[in-house]
């Protein structure tokens, strides 16, 4: 297999629908890996092509990547920002989704359409950011009586108690 060189060690990796690239998240931005359009055996050839890509947020430590169906955007989770990182695939371009409240986004799942991004934040609250419109439009509370929650989600915890997990249900 090539070696590829990137500026730093990419925390994740990830290939795009047409698999010609892979897209690597490297703090303080990301990175365009394309990859022959013939592979051979397991590893696809890599080209010595690498784009990169500063998202103007300073250092962050990556916790999750999300890329949409149609691969236009990627998402990116950071345990040290109060917002998400939206870069564009198709006009390299970023900019970022605030949390209200900055709070830390923890987990996140995006729905079929690409249009909502349910996240699991800091705050004990579900986020649902319009990823158009680029804004956090509701903060849903997690319910943490077991009257209103079979599974009595946080009943009898002496710690804070966030979600970790979330899924979208298409």
């Amino acid at each position: 297999a090539a070696t590829v060189a990137t500026p730093n060690t990419p925390v994740f990796l990830k290939t795009l629908p047409s698999g010609l690239q892979v897209l690597g998240v490297d703090s303080p931005g990301v990175d365009i890996i394309n990859v022959s359009s013939a592979p051979t055996g397991c590893s696809p050839t890599v080209t010595n092509t690498v784009q990169s890509f500063n998202l103007g947020q300073g250092s962050f430590v990556p916790v999750q990547l999300i890329v949409s169906q149609d691969a236009a955007r990627a998402y990116i989770l950071a345990d040290n920002l109060g917002s998400v990182l939206v870069f564009n695939v198709g006009n390299q371009t970023s900019s970022a989704i605030p949390l209200a409240g900055d709070a830390i986004p923890i987990q996140a799942s995006l729905t079929p359409d690409g249009t909502r991004l349910y996240i699991a934040a800091s705050d004990g609250l579900i986020h649902v950011l319009d990823t158009e419109g680029g804004s956090d439009i509701q903060q849903v509370a997690i319910p943490t009586d077991i009257s209103n929650l079979q599974a009595g989600l946080c009943v009898g915890t002496t710690s804070v108690c966030n979600a970790d997990l979330i899924a979208v249900k298409p």
